[in-house]
């Protein structure tokens, strides 16, 4: 007598659960006054292997030619965020347990400050989405440039400048750093479009702000295969 055996195989492709960009706190800062000095540093810092170190640089009248730390990461500027103040970034860094980042200017700024914070969870690959500027003349609060995180788990990170003034917040926004140059950053933020509000200590006065989104790790999709057949028994 002949059996039909139905065999059926399911294979799946497990997705992996999406990262969240995570704050590792501390910040450092640093700031130098006068227009000696061709270049600033941060305070030294305690900067995990495989983190990722953002940089915010206000260099008033100077032009920032490089970043460069203790443990010799590699720095680059995020794409449209070169206009005062900077964004820069380090990505899948390795580690040093009092790492100092120094910002390098092309000619000396009358006036700079430089501040690192240090993110877990980023894409070791390709952590910079997008940056946005504004600038104008705020009465006590101005509006960040618009963007649009694409993806779950992102950070978005904003710094500002205004002369005679002091940056106070970035509403619902964490602060990181409000001394030296200003770091605010709001973790997995809404994938819409979106503007920041940034507020001053005083009003009247011109303003710029820069800000920048950064990426988790891309999750793996899920595949489900199955294959079916038949086996005939004697």
């Amino acid at each position: 007598m002949k059996k039909i055996l139905l065999i059926l195989l399911m294979v799946i492709w497990a997705q992996s659960a999406g990262a969240v960009i995570t704050y590792v706190s501390p910040t450092a800062g640093g700031s130098q006054g006068g227009s000696s000095s061709s270049s600033v540093a941060t305070s030294a810092l305690n900067d995990i292997t495989g983190n990722l170190i953002v940089v915010t640089i206000n260099g008033a009248g100077g032009t920032t030619t490089s970043v460069t730390d203790t443990a010799l990461n590699t720095y680059v500027a995020g794409s449209g965020c070169t206009t005062n103040p900077e964004i820069w970034y380090a990505k899948n860094i390795t580690g040093n347990a009092a790492n100092v980042v120094t910002a390098n200017f092309g000619s000396s700024p009358a006036f700079a400050s430089v501040s690192q914070a240090q993110y877990a969870g980023a894409s070791t690959t390709a952590p910079f989405q997008v940056c946005t500027t504004s600038s104008g003349t705020q009465f006590g609060s101005a509006s960040s440039g618009s963007f649009t995180p694409t993806t779950a788990g992102s950070v978005a990170i904003g710094t500002a400048i205004s002369s005679g003034d002091n940056v106070t917040s970035i509403t619902s926004y964490a602060t990181a750093a409000s001394s030296n140059t200003f770091i605010g950053h709001l973790l997995n933020p809404a994938l819409s479009s979106q503007t920041a509000t940034v507020n001053f200590s005083n009003s009247g006065n011109s303003y710029s702000t820069t800000f920048a989104v950064f990426l988790p790790p891309a999750a793996a999709t899920t595949h489900t295969n199955i294959i079916r057949g038949n086996s005939i028994i004697n």
